[in-house]
C-alpha cells in the first residue's frame, strides 16, 4: 500500500532507534548553553596586575592615575568548537556600543583617563546562543593628588585666605 516493502519500514524504524542511542537529544542540551565565560588575564603597563584566579574573587581594580594603559585577555570554552566562540565587549564609561572581538579574546585601552569604568564582555557559543547576563569588572583610575577634592579644598582655603590679605 505505501510502496514500501515491509521489511524496509522495519529496517529502517530499527536504524532509527540504533541513531537515538548515538546521539541522544538530551545530551545536546549542552550545546544550547551559553559557554562559560571568564577573564583570563588583566595586565597594567604591560604588567600583569590579576591573574585569572584573583581576577574571579575580585570585586574590581583600582589604579593610580598613572596606570591608564589597561588590557583584559577573556575566555570561554565551548566544547562544540572555542575556535567558533565570538565575543562582543563594552567598556563602560568609555564605549556606547558592544564591539565584536573578531578573533581575538583581548582588548587594551591606552591612555584611560581618571574615572569610573566597567568592563563587560559576553560571548555567544558556536550556535549563536548569548548568555543572560554578561561578566562585569570594575575599574577605577584614581586621578592624581593635585585634582582630588582635598586639593581643590585647599587651593579655595588659599584664594580665600589671599582675598583675605589683600582686602585689610
Amino acid at each position: 500500500p505505501d510502496g514500501f516493502p515491509t521489511g524496509a519500514i522495519h529496517g529502517m524504524v530499527a536504524m532509527l532507534k540504533r541513531l537515538r542511542r548515538i546521539v541522544d537529544p538530551d545530551g545536546m542540551a549542552g550545546a544550547l548553553t551559553a559557554p562559560p565565560l571568564v577573564i583570563t588575564r588583566i595586565t597594567v603597563n604591560d604588567t600583569l596586575k590579576l591573574s585569572p584566579q584573583s581576577v574571579q574573587a575580585s570585586a574590581g581594580v583600582r589604579l593610580p592615575h598613572d596606570q591608564g594603559v589597561i588590557e583584559f585577555e577573556f575566555a570561554a570554552i565551548d566544547p562544540a568548537g572555542s575556535h567558533q566562540v565570538e565575543y562582543f565587549y563594552r567598556l563602560d564609561g568609555l564605549e556606547k556600543d558592544w564591539v565584536r572581538a573578531y578573533r581575538q579574546r583581548f582588548v587594551r585601552y591606552p591612555g584611560l583617563e581618571p574615572g569610573e569604568y566597567v568592563f563587560n564582555v559576553r560571548a555567544a557559543n558556536a550556535l549563536g546562543r548569548w548568555p543572560d547576563r554578561e561578566l562585569a569588572l570594575a575599574v577605577v583610575i584614581d586621578p592624581p593628588w593635585w585634582r582630588t577634592a582635598w586639593a581643590y579644598g585647599a587651593y579655595a582655603a588659599v584664594v580665600l585666605s589671599l582675598l583675605f590679605a589683600a582686602h585689610r
